[in-house]
């Protein structure tokens, strides 16, 4: 049985990367929401991404749908990992009411 290798973030994004040592995060520009939570009262269809501070981010040159994905970008970046967002997209068919 293999041995099982659980490395630490840190280990994993150095090992992917061209980068030699970890770049200097506070440079870097991140958005913490000061915005209280949305209290959700009734379910109600809509737009899955409604509740989300999707943007265009111009420190990334991309539209991303909220700040947890647009601080991961950040960090790969920082990394100079490459990586493509969204790069495949699904069309579902829409059955629509009358």
């Amino acid at each position: 049985m293999k041995e099982l290798n659980i490395a630490t973030p840190e280990e994993y994004f150095l090992e992917i990367s061209s980068l030699k040592k970890h770049p200097d995060f506070t440079k870097i520009k991140t958005i913490i929401p000061d915005q209280e939570p949305i209290e959700i009262t009734s379910i109600k269809r809509g737009n899955a991404y409604q509740h989300t501070k999707t943007g265009f981010r111009e420190d990334l040159g991309l539209t991303l749908r909220s700040n947890w994905e647009a601080n991961f970008a950040r960090i790969l970046t920082a990394y100079k990992i490459k990586f493509d967002f969204e790069p495949t997209v699904f069309a579902f068919p829409i059955k629509k009411r009358n």
